[in-house]
């Protein structure tokens, strides 16, 4: 016996049950979703696009698109060193994403274009913001030094410091980045107002700086990266203070000072 209005499974003519606002409005976060997905693919999978339209070489806008990438990678290759992605070079770009790839051999006299899926973003948009240095645990002490002597002409200079995080998410070895600069700003400065985001970190770089190598291998970024096979990438990352060059952004590029 089959009940009215019934219809069995796999039926054409079986009705459907109108979808509730609730699953109508989680149906369309899903479409917005994969397109966004999509589209950070696309980007990602063919990031010297962008680079090829800003590439200062002089070529008749009549000439054919194919024309001026052509010129473009010819720039590239007489002139640059670097394309950074997760892991390794583009096609036609010459370095990869190691640190131990940039020798001062391999780079020395030459622009450098360094592009990154945070630190660019983190850049760009603060690239207004007034005197611009990047730092790392590599030469956190020379940054902070240099910092430092700002506040000391400037007591009441406003610092922030931005970290870049992970596809626009909280990361560890950011966080333990930012504490360990604020340690030695309070050792070198009084009276510093800091923020609850700034004393967390702090309390956070206490024990991590303890052994930052073992930080850095447990953090997400860090097994990732190992997965990779660049566990020598990290351990070059975790030493500290190997060098004094403290970094400063100026009409959009980095220069050492």
């Amino acid at each position: 016996m089959v009940r009215r209005g019934f219809r069995p499974p796999g039926n054409p003519r079986a009705t459907k049950r109108r979808a509730s606002s609730a699953q109508r409005r989680s149906a369309n976060h899903r479409v917005r979703r994969d397109r966004r997905i999509k589209s950070h693919h696309e980007h990602r999978a063919h990031p010297g696009e962008w680079m090829l339209r800003h590439i200062p070489v002089r070529i008749s806008r009549s000439g054919s698109r194919s024309g001026r990438k052509t010129a473009a990678r010819t720039w590239l290759r007489k002139n640059t060193s670097g394309w950074r992605t997760e892991r390794q070079a583009h096609r036609g770009i010459r370095r990869g994403n190691s640190p131990l790839e940039y020798t001062r051999r391999r780079i020395s006299g030459k622009t450098l274009v360094f592009s990154t899926s945070n630190g660019t973003k983190t850049l760009s948009a603060a690239k207004n913001c007034g005197e611009i240095f990047t730092a790392a645990f590599v030469n956190i002490t020379a940054v902070a030094e240099r910092v430092a002597a700002i506040l000391n002409k400037e007591p009441s200079r406003p610092f922030l410091i931005a970290c870049s995080g992970r596809e626009g998410a909280y990361c560890e070895e950011d966080a333990v980045g930012a504490g360990a600069l604020l340690h030695i700003l309070s050792e070198n400065l009084e009276n510093l107002d800091f923020s609850d985001s700034a004393r967390a970190t702090l309390h956070i770089a206490k024990r991590a700086e303890q052994n930052l190598r073992k930080m850095l291998f447990h953090s997400w970024w860090g097994k990732h990266l190992s997965d990779l096979g660049l566990e020598d990438d990290i351990s070059f990352c975790a030493q500290k203070d190997i060098t004094s060059v403290v970094p400063k952004m100026e009409n959009d590029a980095i220069k050492a000072i």
